[in-house]
């Protein structure tokens, strides 16, 4: 009963879509988080082995560390769903479809081997003239920063 209650949550959000006749599929699963909700997840070994590595450079935490240190006011927050987020290339949304007992869907899921750097370059383009000056970005975190410290 669980699963389907996530699948209509997720197709309602429109994270996911049922999908038709697909080559590519990965098994799912359901993992019950600690806050008693339910998260996808899905075995892309197969298709990580074939698709070449985005070389796009994730930030380096003690340099995130350092540029924070010196502010007084911090504002950390959480990106939600943030792969969900993100619409895959149409040519490329059966690469990644999922199988379930009911139907096929096919969304931007985790576990997919460029997932967190597409989603860092995304962040970074967006947040370009905020990022050092007022925001931090890490993976799904953001951090905004103000009110330097006097000491």
């Amino acid at each position: 009963m669980a699963i389907v209650e996530e699948f209509n949550r997720l197709l309602a959000a429109g994270f996911i879509r049922e999908t038709h006749y697909l080559e590519w599929l990965s098994n799912m699963i359901l993992v019950k988080k600690l806050n008693d909700k339910w998260m996808k997840c899905v075995d892309f070994t197969d298709l990580n082995k074939v698709c070449p590595k985005d070389s796009f450079p994730l930030p380096q935490i003690d340099f995130v560390v350092d540029s924070i240190a010196r502010y007084i006011m911090l504002n950390f927050m959480d990106a939600y769903s943030e792969y969900n987020q993100i619409w895959i290339s149409l040519g490329d949304e059966e690469k990644i479809s999922f199988i379930t007992d009911r139907r096929i869907y096919c969304c931007m899921p985790f576990g997919l081997k460029n997932a967190e750097v597409t989603y860092q370059r995304l962040v970074n383009h967006m947040l370009k003239e905020k990022i050092e000056w007022n925001i931090e970005v890490y993976a799904d975190d953001l951090l905004r920063k103000g009110k330097e410290s006097v000491l």
